[in-house]
């Protein structure tokens, strides 16, 4: 027989606010593309959240044009939406995904809500 230990103070819900979305084709219009070469999206859609330099079609998105801390879209080659990332040209991982879903541009609510999460896992433990 198992013994089952609770904990005598279990933690009060935390009240996350909500997360604000926008619009896709207003967050679209106003976050500049970062396109992929042909077949390097394979990472991407397998789960991994960094983007190489040497995947990125320097030619319809030169690097250079970025600065760093910028936010992105990252798309492929066939201008399919696979996340959007902050961009470093002057790393080998040159972008790192922040979110996947097209309607949660990157933004203060967004990140606010993962900290608290976070935090709120943290206090469990």
């Amino acid at each position: 027989m198992r013994a089952t230990i609770r904990d005598p103070d279990p933690p009060e819900p935390m009240s996350f606010p909500p997360v604000m979305r926008a619009e896709p084709a207003v967050a679209a219009a106003a976050i500049p593309e970062l396109r992929l070469k042909r077949g390097e999206d394979r990472r991407l859609t397998a789960g991994h959240l960094w983007v190489f330099s040497n995947e990125v079609d320097t030619d319809a998105t030169p690097l250079t044009s970025f600065a760093p801390g910028d936010q992105v879209r990252i798309v492929s080659d066939r201008a399919r939406f696979l996340g959007y990332a902050y961009v470093n040209p002057r790393s080998l991982i040159c972008a790192r995904i922040v979110s996947r879903d097209a309607a949660h541009v990157i933004g203060k609510s967004l990140l606010v809500h993962r900290l608290q999460v976070a935090l709120s896992l943290r206090r469990r433990l």
